[in-house]
């Protein structure tokens, strides 16, 4: 037997809200599973083991109910583990534990932030980019870039919660195009891929030593350069 993250747990939630947790049970095995017991922790504490019966004939997959888990701001770790299955060990260890994150976001990015300075709001673009695509905003976002050198864009997805009111916007914090360059030095400066709702304002984007500037993709609309 094998565990994987199931698709109905979700990647993020409400901090002190309360998530359901699932997992899925994949038979690799040589026989029908008619019995499980499986452990698991959220945050490192031991919760309450979890049991069940039917059958799952090789090759077939379930997805199995947890319980609910209350979010806290950040990282949330889940492990789950097999004790047996069909009342004995399972006999590939190697696909028996599955451990993930669950990010609880404490609000909705709205207004000003920092990036790329020891005291800024975000050290690094990747950071901010992954609290705006976890959890999304519910206004307009200015990012700020402190003076310095960055690597390329991608941008492939929607932030949530964006339109064209409520806009991601990229620009320096000392208002100066010069000073924020986001480099490419084999590839595409800024890649936008069926994206919307995206300003690029006092920023430079330099693929000298790369293929091209801008690559737009599919569809993109509302993107604004200035």
């Amino acid at each position: 037997a094998a565990l994987n993250r199931s698709d109905s747990t979700p990647v993020s939630g409400t901090a002190y809200q309360s998530v359901p947790v699932s997992i899925l049970l994949l038979n690799e095995g040589l026989d029908t599973l008619v019995s499980i017991n499986l452990g698991w922790s959220f945050n490192g504490v031991n919760q309450t083991p979890i049991s069940g019966s039917g059958s799952l004939p090789t090759g077939n997959s379930t997805d199995i109910d947890l319980g609910n888990v209350t979010l806290l701001p950040g990282m949330n770790t889940v492990k789950v583990w097999i004790n047996s299955v069909n009342g004995t060990n399972d006999q590939n260890a190697n696909n028996d534990t599955s451990q993930f994150i669950i990010y609880g976001c404490d609000s909705l990015l709205n207004g000003v932030y920092t990036v790329g300075s020891p005291d800024a709001d975000f050290a690094t673009l990747e950071d901010a980019m992954f609290q705006l695509m976890t959890c999304g905003v519910n206004g307009p976002v200015e990012l700020q870039f402190a003076s310095g050198t960055y690597n390329s864009i991608l941008l492939n997805q929607n932030i949530p919660g964006t339109d064209s009111v409520n806009t991601v916007c990229f620009t320096s914090m000392a208002a100066n195009a010069d000073s924020v360059l986001f480099v490419s030095y084999s590839g595409v400066g800024l890649t936008l891929n069926g994206v919307s709702n995206f300003i690029f304002k006092r920023i430079t984007i330099d693929a000298v030593y790369g293929t091209h500037g801008v690559e737009f993709f599919n569809t993109c609309s509302n993107i604004l350069f200035y």
